[in-house]
């Protein structure tokens, strides 16, 4: 049986998620219900949308309100007011720790009666968030058609714990400087990698001044970082959380950031 076959009749309609499919292409006569994709610079993807053949990874088209379908059935199978198609014992394991923060397909979160489950989505032009409590019956689910939809959704899902009294997420509360424009000056540069990346003969990183703020480009991971002082060496993308920590000592200037903490030393 095709893959969307089967989930169309063992998953999808058996939840209520009469929105969604794994066809991949979209049908046609489902493309007047579906948004238009958009880049990171605010242009429509070329076809309005990609299509996937890696239909299980990235092949969903879905809705908010069928997304909240599925968080409720998993909410009451795992509390036993209902059988659904999956085992209590299998959503068990699912909402388990059994790595790091990962239960057997969603990211866990806190824990005891403020366990979460979440998984987030992204392909070309959009981005998804779902958050869900298992034990407490909420749960916000947020699309964007957007590739820079996660600032977007990151103030929503801040705004929507605090008016319900949700703890979601717990924002980090910084108190940024003022450095002089000869500081930031003192840090614009190209820095190389002190390591080598496979099939990458030189990998640079650059540091430079846009309307006053210091930014950092990073054209091998597609990153563009606004920093934020926070020290005089330390540097901060509030969107991102990304920190950048500048150093000199008698070589010269070098920096490291990123969750590698891979470290770049100024070679211009």
């Amino acid at each position: 049986m095709p893959f969307e076959e089967y989930m169309d009749q063992n998953i999808l309609q058996p939840l209520g998620m009469t929105s969604s499919t794994y066809e991949q292409p979209l049908p046609e006569e489902r493309h007047s219900f579906a948004s238009a994709a958009y880049d990171r610079q605010g242009e429509i993807i070329c076809g309005l949308w990609h299509n996937y053949p890696e239909q299980a990874a990235a092949g969903l088209w879905t809705t908010p309100t069928d997304l909240a379908q599925y968080c409720i059935e998993i909410q009451e199978i795992y509390s036993g007011t209902s059988t659904g198609i999956l085992s209590r014992e299998t959503v068990e394991m699912m909402l388990t720790r059994q790595r790091n923060d990962r239960g057997l397909g969603p990211s866990l979160k806190f824990g005891g009666d403020s366990l979460i489950f979440e998984h987030g989505g992204k392909n070309a032009g959009f981005t998804t968030s779902m958050m869900s409590f298992v034990h407490q019956g909420n749960a916000v689910i947020i699309m964007v058609n957007a590739d820079n939809g996660a600032r977007l959704i990151k103030e929503l899902m801040i705004s929507i714990s605090n008016y319900y009294g949700w703890v979601m997420i717990i924002p980090r509360i910084i108190e940024p400087i003022e450095l002089s424009p000869e500081k930031l000056n003192g840090l614009v540069g190209k820095y190389k990698y002190f390591g080598q990346v496979p099939g990458i003969r030189d990998y640079i990183v650059e540091v430079k001044i846009e309307e006053d703020q210091l930014i950092l480009i990073d054209t091998l991971e597609n990153e563009k970082l606004y920093l934020t002082p926070l020290e005089e060496v330390k540097f901060i993308d509030m969107h991102k959380r990304v920190e950048v920590l500048f150093q000199e000592n008698r070589d010269g200037h070098s920096l490291s950031y990123g969750r590698k903490n891979r470290q770049f030393k100024r070679i211009q």
